[in-house]
């Protein structure tokens, strides 16, 4: 105890020493002198704040005044200018500019470098400014692992972070060079110009939408005041245009099909008429899209430029209800999708999928079995398994057990020892076929025996594991082998044996969340329901300070 308060008090006479030193020698300090003052305070504290804002970059900010040999990095007036008129751009990526000190940088660049100890201030915080500013986009403000235990998508980075900001400020261009670095993918290029232009709606509409009053379903031949407030409503989004009628409170051709188009927009079942849910959909406000996009381009920024190095995958959006397969890059194949509950979420992570099962069997998950089945095998064990095809299997010994010789009055979760496992068949809950990529959820893709469900325009009804529609042309096209045609699978399926085929390489499977999609055929920008509940607590995280907890997956680049 007595040498660590023995260390204390040097740590703060050395400290003290510093300090008073700089005070009495201020005048007389270069710039490089001030920078070396300020960087070997901010190792020996931890803790840096010039100009009322704290330093959030460490190892990297300190190896480029090393490199530097503490000479500033700032000395082109228009590279200056150009970065802070850049983080003052935040906007435009959904960033706030307030995290990269944009006011404290721009007071500072006006009221001009008086003296060294400013000068050496002034490009800290410029410096500062850009790594944050760079971290952000390579990897995202927010650390979804603190919104998502189940997250294991790891964001890497395969430059060396000094060389790569070193770079960013020799260049001639920084947006340019940052771009360039990023490798921004289209889906986020796209959504960013979504973003300018719901800003630029929102601008001209005052803040918002006019709202269209409730009332009875609107529909082609209704008159009503209530239609010429649509007609505003729908002009304003873009669905319609703003050629004058002879009579606005009609509901005619031309505005049913402008509903139909906001109808495919909001992703709702298209009509071409003005229900409860069309009405809602309407009057959500022009605040609530922007700040939707701005979370979706968040999620882009988590993820998107890793998953660029992945040629071959298969990618399902949970919000969306659908599963694609990806060749070269290029979307080859999609089907609709069935997703987990609302109370049982499927889960948003990535795993490498590894072979394929026919006619499988079904083991009851430990969850399912405990909330859901043995309530009713304790009623009536032998009625239930024998309607579901289902049978007994002891967890020791694998072999099949009568549930008569089970005392069923005494079963709990607890001391239940058994494994429930439906047997191979068109009625399994996983269908003909399930695709395997082995991950600690114990989700995974698979046929079903409930595919009335497909047809419906919300599909949360599996346990969490994402049923697909068409699950033999999907083994066909991710299996890529000629010995495993249609013919080939269909043979299989008549055996009614369980068959496993390990695919030829594995296919890594990213089981993901959007709720925007700017990406379609038509041109006509998607915004889909936030089924999970997901935006909401990502909104406020981008709102939220600048923090500096340093995620445990990211590169020691810079405090986040």
């Amino acid at each position: 105890m007595e040498n660590f308060r023995i260390q204390v008090a040097v740590c703060l006479s050395i400290t003290w020493l510093l300090a008073f030193t700089g005070a009495v020698n201020a005048q007389e300090m270069s710039v490089d002198d001030g920078i070396r003052d300020r960087i070997e305070r901010f190792q020996m504290t931890g803790r840096l704040v010039v100009a009322g804002e704290e330093i959030a970059a460490r190892d990297t900010l300190w190896a480029l005044y090393e490199d530097s040999a503490h000479a500033p990095l700032w000395v082109n007036q228009s590279h200056i200018d150009d970065l802070i008129n850049l983080v003052g751009r935040a906007e435009e990526e959904g960033l706030l500019p307030r995290d990269y000190h944009y006011q404290a940088l721009t007071g500072l660049r006006e009221a001009g470098a008086s003296t060294p100890g400013a000068a050496a201030d002034f490009d800290i915080l410029l410096t500062d400014s850009l790594m944050r500013y760079m971290y952000h986009m390579f990897f995202g403000k927010v650390n979804p692992v603190d919104l998502d235990s189940d997250w294991n998508l790891r964001r890497t980075l395969d430059r060396d972070p000094t060389q790569l900001v070193a770079g960013a400020i020799a260049s001639d261009d920084i947006h340019q060079y940052i771009s360039d670095a990023v490798n921004l993918h289209p889906y986020y290029k796209k959504t960013k110009a979504l973003l300018a232009e719901y800003r630029q709606r929102a601008a001209l509409e005052g803040g918002g939408y006019p709202a269209v009053p409730t009332g009875p379903t609107l529909r082609k031949g209704m008159r009503d005041p209530r239609v010429a407030m649509l007609r505003k409503r729908l002009q304003a989004s873009g669905q319609l245009g703003a050629e004058p009628v002879d009579n606005p409170e009609l509901f005619d051709a031309k505005l049913e099909k402008a509903v139909s188009r906001f109808q495919r927009e909001a992703d709702i079942d298209v009509d071409g008429a003005v229900g409860a849910g069309t009405l809602a959909a309407l009057n959500v406000s022009l605040q609530s899209r922007i700040d939707q996009i701005r979370v979706n381009m968040e999620r882009a920024r988590w993820i998107l430029r890793d998953l660029q190095a992945s040629d071959d995958f298969v990618l399902v959006n949970i919000a969306d209800f659908n599963a694609m397969l990806f060749r070269n890059r290029q979307q080859v194949w999609e089907t609709r999708a069935q997703v987990g509950r609302t109370y049982r979420k499927s889960p948003i992570f990535q795993a490498d999928m590894k072979y394929i099962q026919f006619n499988p069997t079904w083991t009851v998950p430990p969850g399912i079995l405990k909330r859901d089945i043995l309530p009713k095998m304790k009623a009536d064990a032998s009625g239930y398994l024998s309607e579901k095809d289902m049978m007994l299997v002891d967890n020791k010994t694998g072999k099949e057990v009568d549930p008569s010789t089970i005392d069923w009055a005494a079963a709990s979760p607890r001391n239940f020892r058994y494994q429930v496992v439906q047997r191979p068949g068109p009625d399994n809950a996983l269908g003909q076929a399930k695709f395997i990529f082995p991950n600690p959820h114990f989700v995974f893709l698979h046929d079903t025996n409930h595919r009335e469900h497909f047809d419906d325009q919300v599909r949360t009804f599996s346990s969490g594991c994402i049923r697909i529609e068409y699950p033999m042309e999907f083994a066909r096209l991710v299996l890529d082998d000629p010995d495993w045609d249609d013919a080939a699978i269909q043979g299989v399926l008549e055996t009614g044996r369980t068959k496993t085929v390990y695919l030829n390489e594995p296919l890594p499977v990213f089981i993901l969340y959007w709720t925007v999609d700017p990406l379609t055929e038509d041109g006509v920008p998607r915004f889909l329901p936030d089924v999970y509940d997901r935006d909401d607590r990502i909104f406020k995280a981008l709102e939220a300070p600048f923090r500096f907890e340093p995620p445990d997956d990211l590169p020691a680049w810079i405090e986040e």
